[in-house]
């Protein structure tokens, strides 16, 4: 609760001081959208910021570059989210934790020009149609296979290993003057 009061007195703050009567500079909604509205508003927007500090794939940065395909939106995205390796390239990457970072990458994702964010949107747009769902279901089941096969041959039998030859050893064992014994080599 602490949280969202802070949170609607800082949206009431900065919409207070930078927006007007025909306009608000932040939309603020605290409650679930269903799918359609969610697109409809990915499409208006000309940034998408995402600024988890833990996150897997988010899913959310690529039903926002597909919803741009008009707009050529800018995706602000922590460093920290699994889409950063992906779409690195095309997106502002910031550390969530350096709120200047933050700042300074939103200032510039809405002042961008129209090319690079058409540059930057089109590299984006191209992962993510190449590497669509179906696409990580096969990757992924053929990885499932690959790892079965591997278990596999982890199964079979170790050939026996030859003899040590234990004369031998003891005789040079005794005769030596330095003496290293190592256990456990590989395992």
């Amino acid at each position: 609760h602490k949280l969202r009061n802070k949170v609607h007195k800082l949206v009431g703050r900065i919409n207070g001081r930078f927006g007007t009567l025909e306009h608000a500079p932040i939309h603020y909604l605290d409650k679930t959208v269903d799918f359609c509205e969610l697109c409809a508003l990915y499409f208006l927007s000309d940034v998408l910021l995402i600024t988890s500090l833990r996150e897997g794939m988010s899913k959310v940065a690529f039903e926002y570059i597909a919803c741009q395909q008009k707009n050529h939106g800018v995706v602000v995205l922590s460093e920290f989210v699994g889409a950063a390796q992906t779409l690195g390239s095309g997106a502002l990457l910031v550390n969530p934790f350096n709120t200047d970072e933050v700042a300074k990458a939103l200032y510039e994702a809405l002042h961008m020009e129209r090319q690079e964010r058409e540059e930057r949107h089109q590299y984006m747009v191209e992962y993510v149609m190449r590497f669509n769902a179906q696409h990580w279901a096969d990757d992924f089941v053929t990885d499932l296979l690959t790892q079965e096969q591997d278990h596999e041959e982890l199964r079979k039998p170790l050939a026996e290993p030859t003899p040590l030859p234990t004369s031998a050893l003891l005789d040079a064992y005794k005769n030596s003057s330095s003496r290293l014994i190592v256990l456990g080599v590989l395992g």
